[in-house]
């Protein structure tokens, strides 16, 4: 049976499942037990290729209403592994599942290996400088997520990217114009319900102007209650009507409220998201497993997903691992017990059922927006990523640089496989030693010029030292920078520089071309390039 008759016999079964089970548009919460209430407020991973026991017991002994796949837990290896494994999970649910990913382009695509096609970050997306493009890249995405039985992606990124050395976001954003960030937005948002899947809008109130990484710490956004609205909330503000789902971020933003984390803090939650801005969707968290939540919390995970409830998120989401605390993750135990819990406080009237009620019917309403599978086959969208690449590459330096002719050298990091169609040569992007740099040098010096390729140089003095080892080479060479445009800082001039936003075959093939002179450089970096002193602070 070829690949493509395998999905449509699995999506027939699916389609059957929904026939014969009892969906979200058939149930209200009126004719629900408290415990089925209680589980849709819960988005769990589960472990294994297909459902299996501990499958079973979310879903149907404890009713969780939402599942989250990850490449660690689920190994999404090829779109029938995942189709499979999405119907698995559907036959056991009595009300219909979201099931959900981070499926962003770019570093976080759940979705990339064994046919799938692994599609450009947001600053590359906005490099390229068209609406239209998002919208097409986001509807392929959705369909090939859709064509698997995901129906919830997390995704678009709407945090505005501030801050160059900020360690969450970065290339995830589609930079730091307020403006383009929320057409962008707009514009996947509209994408991704053509292409059949529900999209979240994260991270809000935002996280784009902070130096801490919220899976370690807490960060702290020091601004006035003004620059916020001008900055991290004006997209939020601008797209509220537009989004059915928003997910909240775990930062400190004292002019909000001086004490308690966005996710568990009401005045920013129910105040200003659901009352003041209007927001009439639903509200997920963050992974609650996250440090930046954790600490805020006294290291009380059950208390965290107790908070940000009375806060106002509807979906508790408890899939993830806990990367401060040697990646260990929620157990089916633990699950167990925090759904336990709010079983109790509902009992016991700390929950209120209007409350309950209030965000199951949110979920239950949401659900009701999943379009039933559409029973087409899978097929890949390489098509849209090449694309964006040839509209994305952007000159960040000028300069004349003739390849053509010439033998090349091509210096490339580890994570940048593409580069060895072209015979590069490999350094440890995080960990270049003066022994790599020589070996390099050696290598350079075979050739009649030299393309280095950066990632992150503007933070690792080996990449550093290594640019200012070529450029004294005194050959012709040029750099082209994987990822941060901030590279630029670091590359002695007047060495041209390319920025391309993504390790992508694609779009090193792209910045290729623009070096060999047959295409020109169209992208326009869509962040601020600040000085290189700002880096050392």
């Amino acid at each position: 049976m070829s690949r493509l008759k395998r999905l449509q016999v699995l999506f027939s079964v699916c389609c059957l499942f929904y026939t014969f089970t009892l969906g979200a548009d058939e149930m209200s919460s009126t004719a629900m037990s408290l415990e089925q209430k209680v589980g849709q407020l819960f988005m769990v991973h589960t472990h294994g290729t297909v459902a299996g026991e501990e499958a079973r017991v979310l879903i149907e002994d404890l009713h969780v209403g939402g599942v989250i796949y990850y490449n660690w837990s689920n190994q999404l290896d090829s779109p029938e592994q995942v189709a499979e494994l999405s119907a698995s999970l559907q036959k056991m649910a009595q009300v219909r599942l979201l099931i959900a990913t981070d499926q962003e382009g770019g570093l976080v695509s759940r979705l990339s290996k064994g046919g799938f096609t692994q599609f450009p970050g947001n600053m590359a997306l906005a490099a390229a400088g068209s609406s239209s493009l998002c919208e097409d890249v986001a509807c392929a995405m959705g369909e090939e997520m859709e064509a698997c039985g995901v129906n919830m992606d997390l995704a678009p990124v709407a945090d505005v990217n501030c801050e160059p050395t900020n360690p969450v976001i970065g290339v995830r954003s589609f930079g730091d114009d307020v403006r383009k960030v929320t057409g962008c937005a707009l514009s996947m948002l509209k994408g991704f319900s053509q292409g059949g899947v529900i999209p979240v809008l994260k991270h809000f109130p935002g996280y784009g102007d902070v130096k801490v990484d919220p899976h370690y710490g807490l960060p702290k956004l020091d601004k006035s209650r003004q620059e916020l609205d001008r900055v991290e909330l004006y997209p939020f503000r601008a797209l509220c009507r537009d989004a059915d789902v928003i997910m909240t971020a775990h930062i400190l933003v004292p002019a909000l409220d001086p004490k308690n984390c966005a996710t568990v803090s009401y005045p920013i939650v129910t105040g200003l998201l659901r009352n003041e801005m209007g927001f009439k969707g639903v509200i997920i968290t963050d992974s609650m497993v996250m440090q930046g939540v954790i600490d805020a919390c006294d290291g009380d995970v059950d208390s965290a997903c107790l908070r940000a409830f009375e806060a106002g998120s509807d979906i508790i989401l408890l899939g993830g691992k806990d990367l401060q605390r040697q990646q260990s993750e929620l157990t089916l135990s633990d699950i167990s017990r925090i759904i336990k819990l709010f079983q109790q406080r509902v009992k016991e009237g700390a929950i209120s059922m209007e409350r309950l009620d209030a965000s199951v019917n949110r979920i239950l309403a949401l659900k009701k927006k999943i379009p039933a599978p559409s029973n087409f086959p899978f097929f890949p969208h390489q098509e849209e990523s090449r694309r964006v690449a040839q509209n994305a590459i952007t000159a960040l330096r000028c300069g004349d640089l003739d390849l053509k002719d010439r033998t090349v050298c091509l210096i490339a990091p580890k994570n940048c496989t593409a580069a060895a169609k072209h015979n590069g040569v490999f350094y440890d992007e995080a960990a270049l030693s003066e022994t790599s740099r020589a070996e390099l040098l050696k290598k350079a010096q075979e050739k009649d010029a030299v393309v280095v390729l950066t990632y992150n140089a503007w933070k690792n003095p080996g990449q550093q030292a290594l640019l200012r080892e070529i450029a004294a080479l005194k050959k012709p060479c040029a750099v082209i920078a994987l990822r941060d445009p901030y590279d630029v800082n670091v590359v002695p001039e007047p060495i041209p520089v390319l920025a391309t936003y993504s390790t992508l075959s694609v779009f090193l093939e792209a910045a290729l071309e623009v070096l060999y002179g047959r295409a020109e450089p169209k992208g326009e970096c869509p962040v601020k390039i600040p000085e290189f002193n700002h880096f050392q602070k």
